[in-house]
């Protein structure tokens, strides 16, 4: 049921501003707990540790595409990897009008949860493959614009997706002036060394790269980009 359709829904709404308020939790294909929750009057994906979507995750790249000009931009083709529950896709829909997004995502409960709170069918223009990311971009081949990579299990990303095959392989999907983003968690010492260690197979393959850290709500995120208009 749709939480609109709640007659309670706009009090809960109201209460969220003074404590969260959880609409639904499930347990994920790869995360054990999702819940979405209403904070200060909106509706957020959440695991257990982190923000997955449309709380600070949403604010990290609000900030990143600004700072990248990504208006300025010509995206007629974008794609994410870690799809979520559509986050990204709203925010690239909101900055380049028009373009194509597809979304990849493993967790097929997550893509669910995006369907009955989120709206991404309401996003224009948006195909989402129920996939495993790693597999997906082995495998495809296309020309993106925009590449967006925001993989998560709870608060980490599997040590695979550091791998310089992996970096090889988003290259081959790159545009000739296309822009790759990654976003890490190095809120742990293991967290930043999976996170060094991709720092080291995007040196090998793009050879430059921009690094921007950004903290909210205690926890620091690396923003790393990759821009072929530099290279």
């Amino acid at each position: 049921m749709n939480p609109i359709n709640d007659k309670f829904f706009f009090l809960k709404k109201f209460l969220s501003y003074l404590v969260p308020y959880r609409i639904e939790q499930q347990s994920g294909k790869v995360t054990p707990i999702l819940e979405v929750t209403l904070e200060s009057g909106k509706l957020v994906l959440n695991t257990d540790k982190v923000n997955y979507s449309y709380g600070s995750l949403g604010e990290i790249f609000e900030r990143t595409f600004k700072q990248i000009e990504l208006t300025k931009r010509k995206v007629n083709k974008a794609l994410i990897l870690g799809f979520g529950v559509g986050n990204v896709a709203s925010l690239i829909e909101k900055s380049c009008t028009g373009s194509k997004i597809i979304g990849v995502d493993f967790d097929e409960v997550v893509i669910e949860l995006g369907k009955k709170y989120f709206s991404t069918e309401k996003i224009k223009n948006l195909t989402v493959h129920h996939a495993d990311a790693y597999d997906f971009i082995l495998k495809h081949k296309d020309s993106y614009d925009l590449i967006v990579v925001d993989l998560f299990v709870d608060d980490y990303t599997p040590p695979r997706f550091s791998e310089k095959i992996i970096m090889e392989a988003i290259e081959k999907n790159l545009s000739k002036n296309g822009l790759v983003c990654f976003n890490r968690f190095v809120n742990t010492e293991k967290n930043k060394a999976y996170t060094l260690e991709l720092i080291q197979s995007i040196t090998a393959v793009f050879k430059q790269y921009t690094l921007k850290e950004i903290t909210i709500n205690d926890v620091t995120s690396w923003v790393i980009i990759c821009d072929r208009k530099n290279n």
